[in-house]
Parts: structure tokens; C-alpha cells; sequence
């Protein structure tokens, strides 16, 4: 049995480091990388649509995610689509990046990632970090935003 202290020190290196298998024991799952709950994705659909000004936007999905032809594939629509799309294809999957055509913002949901990154205007951001749905944390360029981010 693999005891859990509650501290903030927790994270995917302290996991590794503590299993000697290198796996995540039955009942305890990692991070899902690259991947919004339908909730999530919805209240981000939600305070995305008011920074597009109704216009489509571009999707660029993985090309492993579709088991593709190697190639990245890149779709146009409404965020409402994307948020349909995600509840009904039966595909776990995210949009990998999204924006725009203005490029007022954009959303990179990588797959090799425990988070998502969301680039956009003081407005947008703001209103981000009110959120009471999405756990949001305020990064710069400067942020290290990887597995490596040393601890405190």
C-alpha cells in the first residue's frame, strides 16, 4: 500500500519516485494529460466567446489522436462545434491548439501536458482567473511551465 501525505509537494516526479514499478497503482490515476472535462471545455467555450466576436475559429488536432496519416489535421468552426464534436465523436480527445483568424488568444491543450495554456489579452485572462470551474494560475514567458518546474 502506498501512503499519500496531502502536501503540495505531490506531483508526477514524487509519484515515480515512490512507485517501484514506474505505474500508477489501480485505484490512483495521474494527471490526464492533454485533456478538458466536458465541463472544463465548456466554460472555456463559454469565456472564449466573448473575446471571438462570433466568428469561426481554426482547431488543430494531433495526428495521433485521429490515428492519422502522420500529419496534423486542421479543422474550422464555431467553439460551440468543438464542444459538441468533443461530447458526441466518442473520441477522448482535445483540440491540440485553437484560436481565432484575428488570433486574439489561443488554447494549447497539448497531450504531453497536465495542463492547458491559454495566451490572451489582460480582459481575457482576467476573467479566467475568476472562474469557479477552471483552475487557473497566472503564468509570464518567464514561467517554467514543464515536469522539471522546481518545488518550493
Amino acid at each position: 500500500m502506498l501512503n499519500v501525505p496531502f502536501v503540495p509537494e505531490i506531483n508526477q516526479k514524487w509519484y515515480l519516485r515512490k512507485l517501484e514499478t514506474g505505474c500508477w497503482p489501480q485505484h490512483l490515476s495521474g494527471p490526464n494529460d492533454g485533456w478538458l472535462t466536458t465541463e472544463e471545455c465548456g466554460e472555456l467555450v463559454s469565456t472564449l466567446s466573448g473575446f471571438t466576436n462570433g466568428s469561426d475559429c481554426f482547431f488543430r488536432f494531433s495526428e495521433w489522436r485521429f490515428h492519422g496519416q502522420g500529419k496534423p489535421l486542421f479543422f474550422r468552426g464555431t467553439l460551440n462545434e468543438l464542444n459538441e464534436f468533443r461530447m458526441t465523436s466518442g473520441y477522448k480527445i482535445s483540440s491540440e491548439y485553437w484560436w481565432p483568424p484575428n488570433r486574439n488568444w489561443c488554447v494549447c491543450s497539448d497531450y504531453d501536458h497536465a495542463f492547458t495554456i491559454v495566451g490572451g489579452s489582460n480582459e481575457l485572462i482576467s476573467t479566467l482567473l475568476t472562474s469557479s470551474i477552471l483552475e487557473c494560475l497566472q503564468v509570464t514567458p518567464q514561467t517554467r511551465v514543464n515536469y522539471f518546474v522546481p518545488l518550493p
